[in-house]
C-alpha cells in the first residue's frame, strides 16, 4: 500500500487524503482547531508530515 513514490504523488493529488482510507481524517488536516482526532492506529510518519 505504501510505496516510496507515494510521497511524490500525494503532493500532486490530495495531501490529506492520499494515504488515508475513506472516512479517516488525519490530525494534520486541522492541527490548530483539532476538529477531528487522528486514529491511534495511524503510523508516526502521518503525524510528522507537514501539509
Amino acid at each position: 500500500m505504501i510505496k516510496p513514490l507515494n510521497s511524490m504523488q500525494i503532493k500532486k493529488t490530495r495531501p490529506s487524503e492520499a494515504r488515508l482510507p475513506r472516512g479517516v481524517v488525519c490530525e494534520r488536516e486541522d492541527p490548530s482547531q483539532g476538529r477531528e482526532k487522528a486514529t491511534k492506529a495511524e503510523p508516526p510518519y502521518m503525524r510528522s508530515r507537514p501539509l
